[in-house]
């Protein structure tokens, strides 16, 4: 299968690869042509690459500013070829339902990490599919101890103004050690965070995971079934003892205390956390059993699988 994706496959700075990369490898693992175009590049780029890649699939990554009739001037391009659109976000917790309603039936399938919502994205003539994001095991894996990053806890995620996020952080600084890594360090410190650095990502993800002894999770929303942070397998998958906010779903894809930890408030949160820190064995043997469990079974060529499968089937 000869397969065009439209994405983002310039690193960011602090990312050496973005999803639609890891993705790419994927398929090409499995026997794919796999070309790609770098959709910031503009529409004249995305329109000469769809027109002349004679893909059998065309993938379109989630850019806010597409409207409905570039998507049209694109299917235009390749009148043979099938376009699939895939989003990594939560269209709910970003405020972009109307837009991906607009856009998203113009494709011959979208699959969505938004689980809960497939129903009405089916009603609004959308053929959703749902699928998820995983690992690639050779930039996901177990790092270095680094003194430097060590903590009794640590928080790898995005700042939100006056969120649940925000509120569960501010109540674990004031109990734990804390320290945080991610996008705009300036805004944590005004809100009273000591420690917080630049983000990490790829490789270096596994030396925070050997380094402190528990990560947190609470995603942008936990409103919407199925749908959680890639951090669950990141984490888990390079070795981290994760404890995370319940999602509707979690049970059907981790055992509770065996793969990770969920918390459904924030006291439960610091008991948990309090518990855990005295119990360093018990600790050990989850982030064990989680990381073995996630490299086994939810990996990006897995889930690249899925989504051939899927395809083969339209």
């Amino acid at each position: 299968m000869r397969i065009l994706l439209l994405g983002r496959f310039r690193p960011e700075k602090w990312v050496r690869f973005t999803t639609e990369e890891l993705f790419a490898r994927a398929f090409g693992s499995l026997g794919c042509e796999v070309l790609m175009q770098e959709i910031r590049d503009g529409e004249k780029a995305a329109l000469e690459a769809v027109a002349t890649s004679n893909a059998d699939w065309v993938f379109v990554s989630k850019e806010f500013d597409m409207k409905p009739e570039f998507v049209r001037r694109l299917r235009s391009a390749a009148p043979k070829a099938h376009f699939a659109h895939w989003h990594f976000d939560s269209m709910y917790a970003l405020g972009k339902l109307k837009w991906y309603e607009k856009i998203a039936p113009l494709f011959d399938v979208a699959f969505t990490k938004e689980k809960g919502l497939i129903e009405r994205f089916r009603s609004k003539g959308i053929n959703a599919v749902y699928f998820d994001q995983g690992i690639d095991l050779t930039v996901t894996r177990p790092g270095i101890f680094r003194e430097a990053l060590a903590s009794d806890v640590g928080f790898l995620g995005t700042y939100y103004d006056d969120n649940e996020r925000l509120e569960l952080l501010k109540e674990v600084s004031e109990n734990f050690n804390l320290k945080i890594w991610s996008q705009k360090p300036e805004k944590w410190k005004k809100k009273g965070f000591k420690f917080v650095e630049p983000p990490m990502f790829d490789e270096l993800v596994g030396d925070v995971c050997t380094s402190v002894k528990i990560l947190l999770g609470i995603n942008i929303t936990h409103k919407i079934a199925g749908y959680w942070s890639n951090r669950h397998y990141l984490i888990t998958g390079a070795g981290g003892f994760y404890i995370t906010k319940y999602t509707e779903g979690l049970e059907e894809v981790f055992k509770n205390h065996e793969h990770l930890v969920w918390f459904e408030t924030i006291d439960e949160a610091i008991k948990l956390i309090e518990y855990y820190l005295k119990n360093e064995d018990m600790r050990k043997k989850i982030a064990k059993n989680g990381m073995e469990f996630v490299r086994a079974n939810h990996t990006y060529t897995q889930r690249a699988k899925q989504i051939l499968d899927t395809l083969i089937s339209i």
